[in-house]
């Protein structure tokens, strides 16, 4: 996983933290299941599908994310609107209900704003201050994981794993994992059922995750 240790499914690993990285809420959805996540990330309930902007949105340190002027609303899902940050091409599906007026649906802006924002410190201070961290993203182009853990690494002041989990149609298909030459960590597993994935899968992929202790809010 990291650089200074080789990865072994029989190990326990230990975490100060466990963020999720997108690209979909399956994976901050399994976090939380499986108790590795105490407090939400910046990332957990957008899609991120674009690597190369989710790694231009670290290397800014979240700088302008999500800011009213580079939103776009782009359609109705369910209850909420589908809303577009055009800078980092970052999609809301959840934060913006649907308002009796079209016109009105920024009106959940300044709550959703702020709870971004604790989010977002929360992540930015684990960067600098957390000895142990764990990064999880699901899907991934093949060589997204060396080029996410090189950004990552101009972050994260102490030591970090990242995972990728690549989701497979065969619902039949093993638990893979393999190491790329950065140190990320890919695996391969079914998808599951529906966008929360199988539970199955996340519980044989992240059995042996702890957390350690909880950083400072």
């Amino acid at each position: 996983m990291g650089t200074d240790e080789q990865f072994n499914d029989m190990d326990v690993q230990e975490y100060d933290a466990v963020f999720s990285l997108g690209s979909n809420c399956q994976t901050a959805y399994q976090l939380r299941r499986l108790s590795l996540r105490r407090e939400a990330g910046p990332l957990d309930w957008f899609v991120s599908k674009n690597i190369d902007q989710l790694i231009r949105l670290i290397d800014a340190r979240f700088a302008g994310f999500m800011d009213l002027g580079n939103l776009e609303k782009i359609s109705a899902f369910r209850t909420c609107y589908c809303v577009r940050d055009t800078r980092y091409g970052i999609l809301s599906y959840h934060d913006f209900p649907i308002t009796e007026k079209e016109a009105d649906w920024a009106l959940a802006y300044p709550e959703f704003k702020s709870k971004l924002c604790r989010r977002t410190e929360r992540m930015l201070q684990a960067w600098e201050t957390g000895e142990r961290l764990l990064f999880v993203r699901v899907n991934g182009g093949q060589d997204d994981g060396d080029r996410l853990y090189y950004s990552l690494k101009k972050q994260v002041k102490h030591f970090f794993d990242l995972i990728i989990i690549d989701t497979l149609a065969d619902e039949n298909a093993p638990v893979s994992s393999w190491a790329e030459p950065s140190g990320c960590i890919r695996y391969s597993i079914p998808k599951g059922k529906d966008w929360r994935g199988s539970d199955g899968a996340w519980n044989k992929l992240l059995e042996s995750i702890r957390l350690r202790h909880r950083l400072s809010d």
